[in-house]
């Protein structure tokens, strides 16, 4: 809450927006939801709220992605139109999970012209790459780990 108020009583421009990154660049998951639903309010000024979003994302890519495609409508209202295609596919790109992957798949499929889905294939291939390379790595890990 400190930083929420700091960030709407920053005046520097700059200072601001990191003030509204910093909301959003959290690894408590409540905190993360708390930054996501703020991005929808008139709390945070419209041309920062995706930053908030990108911010979630780093941390928390799944929940992120999640978010905004249930609120797709809304985050769509708040993008440049050269980034309408990429931006939600972007967000799950952090993970390393193919259950997501799959949903990028799935979201694109539906909500992308199939002649602009490049965003999203490169998401759901650093996705399937990160998994694959967790997979490879997590036995080496456990052994390492003397499991």
């Amino acid at each position: 809450e400190r930083l929420r108020v700091a960030a709407a009583a920053e005046t520097g421009p700059v200072a601001k927006q990191i003030q509204y990154v910093n909301l959003g660049s959290v690894r408590d998951v409540a905190l993360a939801q708390r930054a996501l639903d703020l991005a929808l309010t008139d709390a945070a000024p419209v041309p920062l709220r995706p930053g908030i979003i990108r911010a979630v994302a780093g941390q928390h890519p799944a929940m992120a992605f999640d978010w905004a495609v249930a609120h797709e409508a809304q985050i769509q209202t708040l993008l440049e139109s050269t980034t309408r295609n990429s931006f939600i596919v972007g967000l799950a790109q952090g993970s390393g999970d193919v259950a997501v992957a799959q949903r990028v798949k799935a979201y694109a499929a539906r909500a992308i012209p199939e002649g602009s889905r490049k965003p999203a294939d490169t998401a759901v291939g650093v996705i399937e790459y990160r998994a694959a390379l967790r997979a490879r790595q997590a036995a080496a890990l456990a052994k390492w780990a003397g499991s």
